[in-house]
């Protein structure tokens, strides 16, 4: 039998976001693995059919679970035999990150300097041009990012291409990522020629610790505490309030993993712990 392992959201704000949506972690016994538990506070759930719908029912699902408006997405797990696709997430989005809406403008954010304490109440934190997106009639991905070190928000930070078809870099942050949640941070598209991957360089802070390690960092990367865009180009000398960070690299793959991706599209997820 599923256990309950949380607070459990209500079910009128649960279903206020999704009709049909519940209060969770209470799946219905036999549906999944019996000793699967949801470790999240004040979860709702909501399952979508699946056994009849394909590929493009499951993208679909998954488009609608990441992009949920005034919530804020934990985790999709697609059919696996089950008949369903799982979506999970919380009834509203904490008060101090401000709206999800894309057109509201940026506030700044200074993330704190490792071993000093945190910042409170930390403003709105979209970065300065989230507008990219994706050509979605090309392949296309989401990026997200799950922080699952028990250290508080963390800050984090990306430099990736447009589009496949410019592989020119431009470093965008600062996204927060609640302790021990998962958030959208991006979607971008293979374009409409033969690549098949794109590379990117990541980096992320809280309060105590940085990813990635020394022994991970691919490049170091000149960026301010506040918000902040510029194109990724070398040599480059900081400038003003900004300082030297490390970065990893990483690639998302058009073909993703087995339930990770569908021919149209691939949710690529970097989860940083300690």
């Amino acid at each position: 039998m599923i256990s309950e392992t949380c607070t459990a959201a209500s079910a009128e704000s649960c279903s206020d976001v999704i009709p049909g949506a519940r209060p969770g972690p209470n799946v219905p016994e036999g549906r999944y693995n019996p000793a699967f538990t949801l470790p999240y506070d004040n979860a709702c759930f909501v399952e979508w059919p699946g056994n009849n719908r394909g590929a493009a029912g499951r993208a679909e699902d998954e488009a609608k679970c990441h992009d949920l408006a005034g919530s804020g997405f934990l985790e999709f797990d697609p059919d696996r035999g089950s008949n369903f696709n799982l979506c999970v997430f919380r009834p509203s989005v904490d008060s101090n990150r401000g709206t999800e809406e894309p057109e509201v403008a940026p506030s700044p954010r200074t993330p704190p300097v490792p071993s000093k304490p945190p910042i409170t109440n930390d403003p709105p934190d979209r970065p300065v041009d989230d507008s990219v997106g994706a050509d979605k009639s090309n392949p296309w991905f989401t990026l997200v990012v799950c922080n699952y070190a028990g250290d508080g928000d963390m800050w984090f930070a990306v430099s990736i291409p447009n589009n496949s078809e410019n592989p020119q870099k431009v470093i965008r942050g600062w996204w927060t990522i609640a302790d021990g949640g998962c958030r959208s941070i991006l979607q971008r598209d293979f374009g409409s020629g033969p690549y098949n991957a794109m590379e990117l360089f990541y980096h992320a802070e809280t309060k105590n610790w940085h990813w990635p390690n020394k022994s991970d960092t691919e490049l170091e990367l000149c960026m301010a505490d506040t918000r902040y865009q510029r194109t990724q180009v070398h040599p480059y000398d900081c400038q003003g309030n900004e300082k030297q960070r490390p970065f990893g690299r990483d690639v998302v793959n058009k073909d993703g993993d087995l339930f990770e991706a569908t021919p149209e599209h691939t949710v690529h997820t970097i989860t940083l712990h300690r």
